[in-house]
């Protein structure tokens, strides 16, 4: 079995970046029986991954990421008999005859539509719906992309397994103290400071995380880490709050992963009340360092914290404070928190997103192989049932009813 990886946002700091640097690897280590082809946008992807045998890296080229996945992909995929294309991100070749799997990182352009220029809207809803019609089958990263994908853009539900995401291996709570110095020394970080790591992006609705800080601190002194972006980018974002960045707010711009770890394990509370969030990565990263959590009570977070962090509107921006000054005054709701949340973490690793991810990929590529056969065309809704019938357990049990304080 041959299976090419298409891999052209390997090297994006964020999103399916991460997604594709931490689950490639696994799909490496667990799928040894598997002939893979990562395929590469340009040369400079190339050793991204340390390979096994049955493994090789090619580079593609094309003039436009819409030419590499439509065009050259598909092409180089027929002349090296791959038997199943996976894409880490949302697009798949429209034309050929090789079967392709796409993966699902939210539905965020039908739900907040505002968030996005016109033009990424138009090509969203003329694209998507015949991506997902020709997908032999897709993987959605919560219960919440799903039921968008659903209800929304019309997907069948029958050709979509949810595999939910993990935070990586590094982050885990931090006590070492000469690392603790360390990083504190190099972000010039604050005691018990409230943290937040976003990017310059309005669904992480910074503005009013910055307004809700400062109400806070009227009655609760302390202080904001915002990891990201520095002060002057946040700034030139959002003109609206620029004079709130005052020096009871860090903002440390970009941060390698090998120190978050340390920022998450330092951090008094995790602030990340995001708008509209798919699954939220950074909330599982705090789950597991032990970081208390106050989040967003809408989309994808409740489903992933669960009963291990405080929920609030992210439009309320009183309840927003609300939810702060109650974590800043109670330490046993924080050291209770702290525990779920280690708890709540055992749920997501990307072990085993990498194994429900091969099964799918597996059944999915024996099914269309016997399909050609058969002298059949591969269809989503004919794999369907048996992908299922594998993977029942891939809808984790984040989907189980959650009992979130909720404030």
């Amino acid at each position: 079995m041959r299976i090419g990886v298409m891999l052209r946002g390997v090297d994006k700091k964020g999103g399916s970046g991460i997604y594709a640097q931490n689950l490639v690897p696994e799909l490496l280590r667990q799928g040894s029986d598997v002939e893979w082809v990562l395929i590469y946008s340009n040369a400079s992807q190339l050793g991204s991954f340390e390979l096994p045998s049955r493994a090789e890296e090619v580079v593609v080229p094309s003039v436009h990421p819409v030419s590499w996945d439509q065009l050259a992909v598909p092409r180089f995929a027929r002349r090296r008999h791959v038997d199943l294309l996976f894409h880490t991100k949302f697009t798949v070749p429209l034309r050929g005859d090789v079967p392709a799997v796409m993966a699902l990182h939210g539905g965020s352009w039908y739900v907040e539509p505002s968030f996005y220029p016109w033009w990424d809207n138009l090509y969203i809803r003329t694209m998507m719906p015949l991506y997902c019609r020709r997908a032999i089958h897709m993987i959605s990263n919560s219960e919440c992309t799903t039921e968008d994908y659903v209800n929304l853009i019309g997907a069948d539900r029958r050709k979509i397994t949810t595999v939910p995401l993990a935070a990586a291996p590094c982050f885990r709570p931090i006590i070492d103290a000469a690392e603790l110095a360390r990083v504190r020394r190099r972000y010039h970080l604050p005691d018990g400071y409230t943290l937040s790591v976003s990017v310059l992006d309005v669904r992480k609705n910074v503005p009013r995380l910055l307004r809700a800080f400062h109400l806070a601190r009227r009655s609760h002194p302390c202080h904001l880490v915002l990891v990201g972006a520095d002060r002057s980018a946040v700034a030139a974002r959002f003109p609206e709050i620029a004079e709130l960045l005052d020096d009871h707010v860090i903002c440390t711009g970009w941060v390698p992963q090998h120190d978050l770890p340390a920022i998450y394990s330092m951090a008094r509370i995790f602030f990340f009340p995001s708008i509209y969030e798919e699954f939220g990565i950074p909330n599982c990263e705090a789950l597991a360092c032990g970081t208390p959590i106050l989040t967003a009570n809408r989309a994808g977070p409740p489903e992933i914290v669960g009963d291990a962090g405080l929920l609030v509107d992210p439009l309320d921006v009183e309840a927003m404070r609300a939810g702060l000054v109650r974590l800043l005054e109670d330490e046993p709701l924080r050291q209770d928190l702290s525990r779920r949340a280690l708890l709540r973490s055992r749920l997501y690793t990307w072990r085993e997103t990498g194994r429900r991810t091969l099964e799918v990929l597996r059944v999915v590529a024996g099914r269309a192989g016997k399909m050609r056969v058969e002298g059949q065309a591969p269809t989503g809704a004919g794999e369907a049932a048996l992908v299922a019938s594998l993977t029942s357990s891939a809808v984790w049990s984040v989907r189980s009813p959650t009992r979130c304080p909720s404030m």
